[in-house]
């Protein structure tokens, strides 16, 4: 059994962290069952190390400050660039007047990292580390099929970052290779999610997956919005599965070009089935209100007169640009949202309105289809919601 504290704890913590994600007393215990365990069989040996008493009068832990004292010279000397990788070996010793053999690294990822490459390659490291967490938390947030192997890496990094603090072997050539691989390997995983996540099939599936949760959970709210979400989505999949014959005909035809993207406030819509009941008529009204209040009501319905809506599922949508900052703000407080939309002319202006909605229909999430009445011609905006 190991000798290292830093090793039991980084075990620990990930024990800890397993516990908190899953919330299940199972793997604390599982965390206790493995300590027992080493207890048995290596006996005392290597545990009188986490002793506090022992760990003060350690010649490891003195031996390791003297190299932190050693490090911060280093860095002090070599702030922006470091002293080269993997040169801690030429450094550390000369550097010291205690330590004389060569020490490899300075038994911390975060001073070593500085030491070697600075305060250049610090940044590029946080970057680095930051974009992966990113990465991982967005495949654990979409990717179903793929929330293990996110959870896998996030524990073993997390891992390696704690046990960074008291050691540096990340630094080494071999396990950079390891971990550029690992990285390289989250990054296509991420590309794939994000692909399946534009399919309504792989969408269809999770709300699946979803109702079945919430069924095991009895939870009749999340129950009753997944039902609406299933529904929303079969349906864009009736249109999608009526339109197989003609698509790749609409998708040669109609032609497009981007010619200004334009931020605006959009009022979201909260319920996925917004067609039935009376739902549209009471978000009508409580637009106009909140228009009127913001003193932005004028303004909102002269953009629309000079832009005819034709077909589009966004509700209530005004360009910043044309607001003041008070009403801006009264708009934002009612729940209203900022965005971007793409202003998209039509190359081919001979194109038949039924063909255009059925191709925006199937190209954009979010869209209107205008008519801009002072040059009687058709764009499409695209809202980047």
């Amino acid at each position: 059994m190991t000798y290292s504290r830093g090793a039991w704890i980084t075990l620990f913590s990930v024990i800890g962290l397993i516990y908190v994600y899953r919330r299940k007393l199972v793997y604390f215990l599982y965390g206790i069952l493995f300590y027992a365990t080493a207890v048995i069989i290596n006996g005392s040996a290597g545990f009188e190390r986490m002793s506090i008493y022992n760990t003060l009068h350690d010649n490891s832990l003195l031996y390791r400050i003297e190299i932190y004292k050693t490090m911060m010279k280093i860095i002090k000397d070599n702030f922006w660039f470091g002293t080269g990788i993997n040169t801690m070996s030429h450094y550390i010793n000369n550097y010291s007047e205690i330590i004389k053999a060569p020490v490899y690294h300075g038994h911390n990822i975060i001073l070593n990292i500085l030491g070697e490459t600075g305060f250049i390659g610090i940044i590029f490291f946080g970057i680095i580390t930051v974009n992966l967490f990113k990465k991982l938390y967005y495949i654990k947030k979409h990717g179903n099929d793929f929330e293990r192997i996110a959870l896998q890496v996030f524990l073993s990094f997390t891992s390696i970052l704690i046990h960074g603090l008291i050691d540096a072997v990340i630094m080494t050539p071999q396990f950079l290779f390891f971990a550029t691989y690992i990285f390289a390997v989250i990054t296509n995983i991420e590309h794939i999610v994000v692909k399946l996540n534009d399919s309504k099939l792989y969408i269809l599936k999770k709300a699946i997956l979803e109702l079945e949760k919430s069924i095991s959970l009895n939870d009749e709210e999340g129950f009753l919005k997944i039902i609406d979400e299933i529904i929303d989505i079969s349906s864009k999949l009736k249109k999608t599965k009526k339109s197989f014959g003609k698509r790749d005909k609409l998708n040669k035809k109609i032609e497009y070009c981007k010619i200004n993207t334009i931020p605006f406030i959009y009022k979201p819509i909260t319920r996925q089935n917004y067609f039935e009941g009376n739902y549209l008529v009471k978000f009508a009204e409580e637009r106009t209100r909140q228009l009127q209040e913001a003193k932005a009501l004028d303004i909102h319905n002269e953009f629309w007169v000079n832009h005819k809506t034709i077909k589009g599922n966004v509700f209530g949508s005004v360009p910043k640009e044309l607001l003041n900052e008070k009403a801006l703000s009264s708009l934002l407080a009612s729940g209203w949202k900022e965005t971007s939309v793409n202003v998209l002319d039509l190359k081919n202006r001979g194109e038949e309105v039924k063909e255009i909605i059925n191709f925006c229909e199937e190209t954009f999430n979010y869209y209107i289809l205008i008519k801009e009445e002072l040059t009687n011609t058709y764009m499409i905006l695209e809202y980047k919601i």
